[in-house]
């Protein structure tokens, strides 16, 4: 049996729990689309962003839309932060 696909799945909940926590601290509220590998982060009531994970080979977070704008700079910067500091095994990016 192959245990790798469950591993992967583990360190993305424990991730997503971790970004979550984060995230709450900060003021912004972050919920699970059902029957996706998608988080929605909830920044104003008219402001929201897509987060995802994309797998191996590209290890790395997405947040959509992409744009320079300041609140989405600080999305990016609290969820960086926090997979830093709870390194579990490489960093991953965050885009």
């Amino acid at each position: 049996m192959d245990y790798t696909h469950l591993n992967n799945r583990a360190q993305i909940v424990q991730k997503i729990t971790l970004i979550r926590t984060a995230l709450k601290q900060h003021g912004y509220l972050l919920r699970k689309q059902p029957r996706q590998a998608v988080w929605i982060i909830q920044v104003s009531q008219a402001k929201r962003y897509r987060l995802t994970y994309q797998p191996s080979p590209i290890a790395a977070w997405f947040l959509h839309p992409v744009g320079g704008d300041r609140n989405r700079q600080e999305v990016l910067n609290i969820i960086q932060n926090t997979l830093n500091q709870h390194s579990i095994d490489i960093p991953e990016k965050v885009l």
